[in-house]
């Protein structure tokens, strides 16, 4: 395990910016509730508050990398959102994996027994609205360049681990989103335990991913923006039952792509070409 004191600054540095502001803003919004919400009115997705709650990550992100290696650092870490070549067919593999997770939602939830949502969308509407979602889904950003730009580097670093990193960072991801499931008006139907478990095992598969591709974050926002698409194309209600299998499916994805590397390619995922912080984005 990684013990160095000194660069663990830049871990509670990025965890004060980012619990800082995002649970900051939810702590006063809840302490002065009369006065802001004249302002800001209900805290929504679209909420200029929760939009720099959620984005808050990111922030903090760039600004440990800068505070490391100035704009040196930063121009490494986003030279790395450019894939080479043979990185590409991870869009093709994890456009298969999607379609896949579509596919086990859908008709899981008939097996289940579990509602769907009345399909009012033609094939253009989903076309349309999944585009859309490339902007909308405001956590996509927001956790690119910190979750998974920072954390997840520095995790695995800290645990030599791509398993114990992955679990780590979901683990703090679903602490960072509590207060959205704290405050009522999200009036979500889903269950926060559920949602830390499938934030921990989406962090495994992405850690697997993005070591076999230098780090790259951009495969992680690709990944996550198709299966976060899912229910609002109406393959689906995002609910506490498709959540279960939402972590079936991870949980099976993970083992499988883990075997087949060891299996197949005689590789370790766990320990096979991490990318640590902040090594990955000098090589």
């Amino acid at each position: 395990m990684f013990k160095d004191k000194n660069f663990k600054k830049y871990l509670w540095i990025y965890l004060g910016i980012t619990f800082g502001l995002s649970w900051g803003i939810s702590l006063l919004y809840v302490l002065c509730y009369k006065q802001l919400s004249p302002i800001f009115g209900k805290l929504n997705m679209s909420s200029p508050l929760v939009v720099i709650a959620l984005n808050s990550p990111s922030i903090a992100g760039v600004f440990v990398y800068y505070m490391y290696g100035g704009k040196k650092s930063l121009l490494q870490f986003f030279k790395r959102l450019i894939p080479n070549l043979r990185e590409c067919r991870w869009f093709i593999y994890l456009f298969i994996v999607s379609i896949a997770f579509f596919a086990a939602m859908h008709y899981g939830s008939i097996l289940l027994h579990i509602p769907l949502p009345k399909v009012k969308l033609s094939t253009n509407d989903r076309l349309v609205l999944l585009l859309k979602n490339i902007y909308e889904e405001t956590g996509l950003l927001g956790g690119a360049l910190g979750w998974y730009g920072f954390l997840l580097p520095y995790m695995q670093k800290q645990y030599y681990s791509s398993i114990k990193g992955g679990l780590m960072t979901g683990f703090i991801f679903g602490l960072f989103v509590f207060p959205g499931y704290a405050l009522s008006s999200f009036e979500t139907a889903t269950t926060y335990p559920f949602y830390v478990l499938q934030l921990m095992l989406f962090s495994v598969f992405i850690a697997f991913v993005m070591n076999q591709t230098r780090g790259n974050v951009l495969f992680f926002v690709f990944c996550f923006w198709l299966v976060a698409s899912g229910s609002k194309l109406q393959f689906y209600n995002f609910i506490a039952g498709v959540q279960i299998l939402e972590i079936g499916f991870f949980l099976i994805t993970v083992i499988g792509m883990y075997l087949y590397y060891r299996i197949v390619k005689n590789k370790d995922l766990n320990t096979y070409s991490l990318c640590l912080f902040p090594d990955f984005i000098g090589n």
